[in-house]
């Protein structure tokens, strides 16, 4: 039993070889919005931006000049009106830890966001947030999107032309367990050992 012992823990070793994966929900509401979607014009618009992303790949970067951190969305959608649209990738969601500020859009070549989508100016103490974890809607102590903010979709450019109000909201749902060696070895593994313990039974039996 000795051998199959050893293949039990190596197997179980290796099974709890796994990463853990926090899927985090990142959104923006944008009420009474004027702009344009394609160069076709809008007005009085309520548009929500919603970014799916992981917490295990939020990366420390400079953002804006100060210290923060960035996480590449998996998905990301905005809503215009009765209208959605999918953002075109590559999409990330940064935040600066000293100034209440978040940018959505892509990293430009000198490796920080591009100030395409800023939502700044919150009254409540975002400065601190790190992306990682569910932040309160701030509703009640909205920020502003600067004029001539924009996101690329699949329906064209998303632009906007005024400073509208934007309330932020974070929730992180239930972590899922990644095996970190993939399913295929895992199983292979677990095959063997129960291949292991069959020919140790039958010698038994013997």
């Amino acid at each position: 039993m000795k051998p199959v012992r050893s293949a039990v823990a190596l197997w179980l070793s290796l099974a709890s070889a796994v990463a853990f994966a926090s899927p985090i929900t990142y959104t923006f509401d944008v009420p009474g919005a004027d702009g344009s979607l394609n160069g076709s014009s809008f007005f009085g618009q309520n548009i929500t931006v919603v970014v799916h992303a992981d917490t295990a790949q939020v990366t420390p970067m400079t953002v804006g000049g100060d210290p923060g951190n960035c996480v590449a969305g998996s998905s990301a959608n905005a809503q215009v009106g009765a209208t959605s649209v999918p953002l075109l990738p590559p999409v990330f969601v940064c935040a600066s830890t000293n100034s209440f500020v978040i940018y959505v859009g892509p990293i430009n070549n000198a490796g920080a966001p591009d100030e395409t989508f800023v939502a700044g100016g919150f009254s409540s103490p975002i400065g601190s947030y790190d992306l990682r974890t569910s932040y309160p809607l701030t509703v009640n102590q909205p920020g502003e999107v600067g004029a001539g903010a924009s996101l690329n979709t699949n329906s064209g450019t998303l632009f906007l032309t005024t400073n509208p109000s934007v309330s932020f909201q974070a929730t992180v749902s239930a972590p899922t367990a990644v095996p970190t060696l993939g399913i295929a070895p895992l199983a292979a593994l677990g095959l063997l050992v129960a291949f292991a313990s069959i020919v140790v039974l039958r010698r038994r039996a013997g």
